[in-house]
């Protein structure tokens, strides 16, 4: 059961932390940060390590707050990994909660006449082959459709990632006559909630990883990873207490104002409470747009680069609407939506009902559903969000014209990741700086992945690499 009313404290603070150098200060405690930090220590038994996070629990953007009224949490959005995200698996397994993600085998899509189709593999076929069939039984494609689909989707494949680059997904599925039906029942779907941003504006390069990673490389690579219990439990309790064993100083609530860039080659974190520690290494782990301002106040003009490119990123937001239901209306565990704002339905009923505080009664349902790139949405008022969403579901399952609302939350990520437009990657640092010692981590660097859990653990990992390399 979590427990979610500990005190904020450092949980491995040293008593001589004012005076004796750190061997590597990580500032960000998201996933990049905790994945630099186990990976720092795994490569470095007794360095000194401290990871350093601004909010009040570890976890960043994967995190969930806690509902006043019952003391549960809440997530703030939804976070969803592939079966091809191998980093994101390994790291689960390194905190110690290997069950902590169920692995959905197929690709649930339902239409507003309440049929559904799944993508699902055949057995002993090797991939691509083993979802021809699926694909080719979708009953909300024509038979047209599917063969220009499974056109769009080879040629995609087939072409070399530097040919794409700098192209729009709409520019490149209009030229490679994709019908507006595959469109809004395929491409959308698909692309929209995995670069989280419309067809418009993302690079047909990013489109392209992402099929070529989940549907063509191997037969497990488009299972969902969906997570089993709260993001909060996971990734700040869970992960705290790895990090406590691994006997890394965690400090929370904990900003960093500047990087100061001293002649000795070390550097002198300035925070918000007024404190400062010193660190021979520092591995920067946070967003993008709060990355900028950290590296500014280095005043090494070297930066700029990476300043300028990071001021350059756009954000792209995410709204997840939870609602908690006196009856179940939803069968599947998971599904998209097709033809409606709501896009993807997760049944989150097991893991609330498991919270202490949880209202969801017996019989009962809870629902977390989400709308990527909801640009549109997040200019609304709480209460249209709320009746465009329960709409959809009407329209969709009809036992939920008879279902009353117990409990409900809107939470809109209004910079839940960059969006990955055209030239994008172009701009996106790696994890080496000019100034020596200083290193950078996060999902908006570049990983070889888009903004997701998988890219922001890479990044991590990458970063603490790096310094485990310097002298």
């Amino acid at each position: 059961m979590s427990d979610i009313s500990r005190p904020v404290t450092n949980r491995n603070a040293m008593d001589d932390s004012e005076t004796s150098p750190l061997d590597v200060a990580i500032i960000g405690g998201g996933l990049a940060g905790i994945a630099a930090a186990l990976e720092c220590r795994d490569s470095k038994p007794d360095a000194r390590i401290a990871i350093f996070e601004s909010r009040k629990r570890l976890g960043g953007r994967a995190g969930s707050f806690v509902d006043p009224k019952t003391g549960s949490w809440v997530d703030n959005c939804q976070h969803v990994g592939l079966g091809c995200c191998d980093a994101l698996v390994k790291f689960v397994d390194r905190l110690g909660a290997a069950e902590a993600f169920r692995r959905s085998k197929s690709l649930k899509f339902r239409t507003p006449d309440g049929r559904t189709s799944a993508i699902s593999a055949l057995p002993i076929l090797p991939a691509p082959l083993h979802l021809g069939l699926a694909f080719a039984r979708l009953h909300f494609l024509s038979l047209r459709d599917k063969a220009l689909l499974a056109f769009g989707l080879m040629k995609l494949a087939a072409t070399p990632p530097a040919r794409l680059r700098g192209r729009s997904v709409a520019e490149w599925l209009k030229s490679n006559r994709q019908t507006a039906r595959t469109i809004a029942r395929f491409w959308e779907p698909v692309l929209v909630s995995a670069l989280n941003d419309s067809l418009d504006r993302l690079d047909v390069a990013g489109a392209r990883q992402v099929f070529v990673e989940s549907f063509f490389l191997r037969r497990d690579g488009f299972h969902l990873l969906v997570p089993a219990m709260p993001l909060g439990e996971l990734f700040d309790e869970t992960a705290g207490r790895a990090l406590m064993k691994s006997h890394i100083e965690s400090a929370e609530n904990t900003a960093c104002r500047s990087i100061e860039v001293c002649g000795d080659r070390t550097f002198r974190l300035h925070f918000r409470d007024g404190s400062v520690r010193i660190a021979r290494n520092v591995i920067l782990a946070v967003p993008w747009t709060a990355a900028a301002e950290l590296l500014r106040s280095t005043g090494h003009e070297e930066l700029e680069i990476v300043i300028s490119g990071a001021e350059a990123l756009k954000p792209s937001p995410i709204t997840g609407i939870h609602l908690v239901l006196d009856r179940r209306v939803c069968d599947e565990q998971e599904v998209a939506l097709l033809d409606t704002t709501a896009q993807w339905v997760f049944d989150h009923t097991e893991a609330d009902r498991r919270q202490a505080g949880s209202v969801v009664p017996p019989g009962g349902q809870s629902l977390h559903v989400v709308v990527s790139a909801s640009h549109a949405l997040a200019r609304q008022s709480r209460e249209r969000i709320l009746e465009i969403v329960i709409g959809d579901l009407k329209l969709t399952y009809p036992a939920m014209a008879s279902a009353n609302v117990i409990s409900s939350w809107v939470v809109t990520e209004h910079a839940a990741t960059f969006s990955p437009a055209p030239g994008t990657d172009a701009i996106r640092p790696g994890t080496i700086t000019p100034v020596p010692g200083l290193f950078l981590a996060g999902d908006w660097t570049s990983t070889g992945w888009p903004a997701t859990m998988e890219g922001a653990i890479r990044s991590g990992v990458s970063a603490a690499r790096a310094f485990t390399k310097c002298k």
